[in-house]
Formats: structure tokens, sequence, C-alpha cells
């Protein structure tokens, strides 16, 4: 929670894309995974959060790995035994390509909403 008050603070925007995929994996009981979805319900609607799920069916440009971009000037990506940083520019455009392509596939506002509430109907 700690981490999530940067939302709340400053003039940053936060652009965020998830599989859909995602809403379903399982990090905790119902009760607990039920509490994270519902969270997400209401940051997605903060004024600095754009919000999109890439739905089940969209097709990908590649195999995909989560990444996180910061600005034009780095990119995380997360492995699985350690997270790399990407900061050569015709890399960081490559990131910028792939995250452009799947928000351009991706649902936001009351479609978002409702895949995540049909992902807390599948929990009860």
């Amino acid at each position: 929670m700690e981490r999530q008050q940067i939302l709340y603070q400053g003039d940053r925007r936060f652009h965020i894309l998830i599989g859909e995929l995602a809403l379903y994996n399982k990090v905790g009981d119902d009760s607990v995974m039920a509490g994270q979805l519902d969270r997400l319900l209401a940051t997605i609607v903060l004024p600095r959060v754009s919000f999109g799920i890439v739905p089940i069916g969209a097709e990908l440009p590649m195999q995909l790995t989560n990444f996180v971009m910061y600005d034009a000037r780095r990119v995380t990506v997360e492995a699985v035994t350690a997270e790399l940083t990407i900061t050569q520019p015709r890399e960081i455009e490559v990131y910028h390509k792939t995250f452009d392509i799947l928000s351009g596939q991706s649902v936001t506002g009351q479609d978002a909403r409702m895949l995540i509430r049909k992902a807390i109907g599948a929990r009860f």
C-alpha cells in the first residue's frame, strides 16, 4: 500500500497494461484475490492512471515478458532470476512500439471494469 502512494502524489502519469489472464492468476486465496481485484477497480479510475487490459484473444506481436517503461530513458524487464535494465535508445523504441501495439488491442474504461468484475465473479 505504501508504494501505491505515488499514484496520489506529484504529477506523474501512469499507463498500465495487463493481460486478462493476470486477473485469474492466484497469489492468495479467493478472498485475497477478490480484494486485489477490488483495489484494481478503485485504482483504474484515478485521474493520472490510464489502465488497459489486453483480452485473452488478442493477437500478440511476439512472445512477451513483463516490462516497465520509464519515459524514454529506461525500460526494466522482469526475468525469473533477475531484472534487466535497458537504456539503449534503439532497444527502448522496440518496447515503445510493443506497448503501442498492445495498447491498441486493450480495452479500457467500462470494458476493463467488466473484465475485472468477471474475474471477481469467477472466484465466488
